[in-house]
């Protein structure tokens, strides 16, 4: 369908726009005008994948850097729903259900999965990895729960 060059340079260019772009969106660097964010992101982009050995090291990492960047998105996620809870000083209300849901949904799909991602640590067993993982996401539920506001009657 594509060829493999052209393929391979359209998605080291996705893939460091989509980098530098949600950097300056957390960052909040051009908070006032996202067109400039997404006008520099496209030049440094566009930059990188003119660059062939940037291309070539990307391809060979891909994968990898795929890899980190869900485990990073998952760690903004568990510290958006669970650590920032402040506005204005006082702290906000909210709705720990989603948080539960989407940490219990994250949890079956991590298990059913587990064997085809096949992770393991040095000195820790694949199945070891899972077990703590599960526990870590159980005690999160808990804590999601356990700051869920009471409703008034």
């Amino acid at each position: 369908m594509f060829e493999s060059e052209f393929l391979t340079t359209v998605s080291s260019f996705l893939f460091v726009f989509a980098i530098i772009y949600a950097i300056f969106v957390y960052s909040k660097l051009f908070s006032e005008s996202r067109n400039a964010a997404v006008l520099i992101s496209l030049v440094i982009a566009f930059f990188a994948v003119a660059y062939s050995p940037f291309v070539e090291y990307m391809q060979n990492y891909m994968p990898i850097a795929a890899l980190l960047l869900v485990i990073v998105f998952f760690a903004v996620l568990v510290k958006k729903l669970f650590f920032e809870g402040k506005e204005g000083g006082q702290k906000a209300e909210k709705d720990a259900v989603p948080a539960m849901v989407v940490l219990a949904v994250l949890l079956i799909v991590l298990g059913l999965l587990w064997s085809k991602l096949a992770l393991s640590l040095p000195g820790i067993s694949s199945e070891s990895l899972l077990w703590i993982i599960g526990i870590f996401v159980i005690i999160l539920i808990f804590i999601a729960a356990y700051k869920h506001p009471e409703k008034e009657k």
